[in-house]
């Protein structure tokens, strides 16, 4: 009986070891399902975002970018739009020269020492001084390389042309308005504990929010007698409250600010346009702080709700139906009519024959031009032909009336 036990225990023991060398996977990013649609996808170009963060690397930028350009890809996908490939978009504007790469590289990486310095816990003068220093730095080593750069705009034109170029309905562009981590103070016990909530709250209620430093008797309260067992245990004290309650009842959050506006591939003008903000921070103290997943839940947050407003804007007919758009369904070969798509079609179609008729009267026009130009230098050279045949008809009457004077002369002298 006992030795079954031990082979039993034994095989389990076994059996434990034998799972315990597996490994544990989990899909954290799931493919995305579109909703159903009546006809097929529309078709979007997104245009990489401004980043008006401060105080951040050409990395950083181009991180952040990645991150919002990645989610609002999905978002669009969601809801039934399907976005050109990113990388071919900027080789597009790259092209064009809509986006330039910085003369000399990067200049980051002497940056990088100043810009961790500021933000590790130093007094606002040196704050200011260190940013004063980082600045002198950054604008002495780009203006003199880019003050010869001149900037191209994203007109309608080169919008005209990236929606044909990509066969697209809508331009979707936008900028990066906040993108910060930062601690945010709260009193719920379930987000930060309850040994920080109660010395938090204790701490609030007898000394406010006022910093010690700005107290105003602080310099002229007499400095009582030192005492060393008695300052030994308040100091001790101090410091095991100060440890226990270091988290002082903040939180770790993320803010994401977005700012989205879509534009009419063919007409160029801005059909839908809103901004939204998102902040992401712990539910409870046993919740993950780390800040790549608050600064992803707040992006999801920002783009979803911008996806879903505009994707309600289009169903509720206040955004205008795309132009010169064949709405055809492909599943039962039907045509969609609509007297207002029909009409705006009809204008555009009308305001694109306008458009190439002046630029055929345009091109007729300096056709024109050319062929005066031309003729007056036809004219011109006919006249310097002409000037030329007279002269040289008068070279040769002078040469003929030198000859018969020469004629004359030998005559004489045989004479003679």
């Amino acid at each position: 009986m006992k030795r079954k036990r031990k082979l039993h225990l034994m095989g389990i023991a076994i059996l434990v070891f034998c799972v315990s060398c597996g490994q544990s996977v989990k899909e954290t990013v799931k493919p995305v399902v579109p909703v159903t649609a009546s006809g097929p996808f529309k078709r979007v170009v997104i245009v990489p975002f401004a980043d008006h963060t401060p105080n951040s690397s050409l990395q950083e930028h181009f991180r952040r970018n990645t991150l919002v350009l990645e989610a609002l890809q999905d978002a669009l996908y969601r809801a039934g739009f399907i976005s050109a490939p990113e990388e071919d978009v900027v080789k597009y504007l790259m092209d064009q020269g809509i986006i330039q790469t910085p003369e000399g590289g990067d200049d980051s990486y002497r940056t990088a020492g100043l810009k961790r310095e500021m933000h590790s816990g130093w007094s606002e003068q040196m704050q200011e001084e260190l940013q004063d220093v980082l600045y002198q730095d950054m604008t002495s080593s780009s203006f003199e390389q880019n003050k010869a750069r001149k900037p191209i705009a994203l007109d309608r034109e080169i919008l005209r042309d990236l929606g044909k170029t990509f066969g697209a309905d809508y331009i979707v562009r936008g900028r990066i308005v906040e993108f910060r981590s930062d601690q945010k103070d709260t009193f719920n016990p379930i987000r930060t504990g309850m040994i920080p909530f109660v010395f938090k709250s204790g701490q609030r209620t007898i000394f406010g929010v006022a910093k010690s430093e700005g107290y105003e008797n602080i310099d002229v309260d007499d400095i009582e007698e030192y005492n060393q067992v008695r300052d030994f245990f308040w100091g001790a004290g101090a410091f095991l409250t100060g440890l226990i309650g270091e988290k002082q009842g903040q939180v770790a959050g993320a803010t994401v600010q977005l700012r989205v506006l879509i534009q009419d591939a063919v007409t160029g003008d801005v059909v839908w346009l809103n901004r939204a903000e998102a902040c992401a921070i712990p539910r409870t103290a046993f919740a993950d702080p780390d800040p790549d997943l608050l600064f992803a839940k707040s992006i999801d947050r920002a783009v979803n709700s911008l996806v879903a407003d505009f994707q309600s804007a289009l169903a509720s007919g206040r955004v205008p139906v795309m132009l010169e758009k064949q709405a055809v369904a492909e599943s039962t070969g039907e045509t969609f009519k609509d007297k207002g798509f029909e009409n705006e079609a009809a204008s555009a179609k009308a305001e694109k024959s306008a458009l190439e008729a002046s630029r055929s009267a345009q091109e007729a026009k300096d056709a024109a031009a050319e062929a005066v130009r031309a003729s007056g230098e036809s004219k011109r050279y006919a006249q310097e032909a002409a000037g030329s045949a007279a002269e040289a008809k008068d070279a040769v009457k002078r040469a003929s009336e030198a000859t018969h004077k020469s004629e004359k002369i030998f005559e004489k002298i045989i004479a003679k």
